[in-house]
């Protein structure tokens, strides 16, 4: 393994940091007059999420010295939000973790099958608006695949993941 000198994070210069630090305060002022009726309340964790994302990597916000015992190298490594999905190096972070935990400890060497469970467009928005459901709906489809697989007499384990994004229509397409 190569080891590579470590280089401190610039999250401010980041373009979605300075998306966000010009134009979030507006949109949550917003947010209730002119997408509230179409998208339902802004869920108090996003503000949350967002706020810890603006204070990613800031040394201001707290730091560690880090030191080899070998070289007595020091730097300082500032704390991180920790987020999944939304700050980019934090997901990545997790992302590469919890691949390497799967592909070692988790899935046994044989072929494995992606398989895409869509919900139909007509019944998205009511998951948007009834998000307990989601839950109950990912065993729904843990459980057709298990009945497929039985039927071709194999045998079947599911990681389910949901995917939160947006549909055509309300990415603005017809």
């Amino acid at each position: 393994m190569v080891v590579r000198p470590f280089r401190s994070r610039k999250p401010k210069s980041s373009p979605l940091w300075k998306c966000f630090h010009a134009h979030f305060d507006h949109f949550t002022a917003a947010y209730p007059r002119d997408y509230q009726s179409r998208y339902g309340v802004l869920r108090g964790v996003i503000p949350e999420v967002v706020d810890k994302f603006m204070q990613c990597g800031d040394f201001a916000k707290g730091f560690a010295r880090v030191r080899c015992d070998e070289c007595s190298h020091e730097y300082l490594l500032a704390f991180s939000c920790k987020g999944r999905w939304f700050c980019p190096p934090c997901h990545q972070k997790k992302v590469q973790i919890f691949g390497a935990i799967l592909a070692e400890s988790i899935l046994a060497a044989v072929p494995h099958r992606h398989f895409t469970f869509t919900i139909p467009q007509m019944l998205r928005s009511y998951f948007r608006f009834h998000r307990g459901l989601l839950k109950p709906l990912c065993r729904i489809a843990h459980q057709c695949g298990v009945v497929r697989s039985q039927a071709r007499r194999l045998k079947s384990s599911s990681i389910v993941r949901l995917n939160r994004g947006a549909s055509r229509r309300d990415r603005g397409a017809s």
